[in-house]
C-alpha cells in the first residue's frame, strides 16, 4: 500500500468516526474497514501514526506548511495525548 492509500484510509477512518477519535478508535475503524493488508507490515500502527504525524502541523515531524494542503489532521486537545481530528471536517456532508 502506498502513502496516499494511507493516508486515503486514514481520513475515510477518521469521517467514519465523526471527523476525530483517539488512536486505538483509529486502529479499530481501520480493522473494521479490512482495507489494509495488515499482515504486509511489521507494525502497521506505527505506519498509521506516521501517516497522522506527517500530516499535521501539530507534530514534530510536518515538513508541510502550517494550514497548506497537507496540513490535514490536528491534536484535539494537547499534543500527545494520541487524539486526533481532521482539519475541516463537516459531519453534514
Amino acid at each position: 500500500m502506498i502513502d496516499n492509500d494511507w493516508l486515503h484510509e486514514v481520513r475515510s477512518a477518521l469521517e467514519g468516526l465523526g471527523g476525530k477519535a483517539h488512536l486505538e478508535d483509529i486502529y479499530n475503524e481501520l480493522e473494521k474497514r479490512n482495507k489494509v493488508d495488515f499482515n504486509s507490515y511489521v507494525n502497521w500502527k506505527s505506519r498509521v501514526r506516521k501517516t497522522i504525524y506527517l500530516h499535521s502541523s501539530d507534530a514534530d515531524i510536518f515538513e508541510g506548511t502550517i494550514g497548506g494542503k497537507d496540513d490535514i489532521f490536528y491534536a484535539v486537545r494537547f499534543k500527545g495525548d494520541g487524539y486526533w481530528g481532521l482539519r475541516g471536517f463537516d459531519p453534514s456532508e
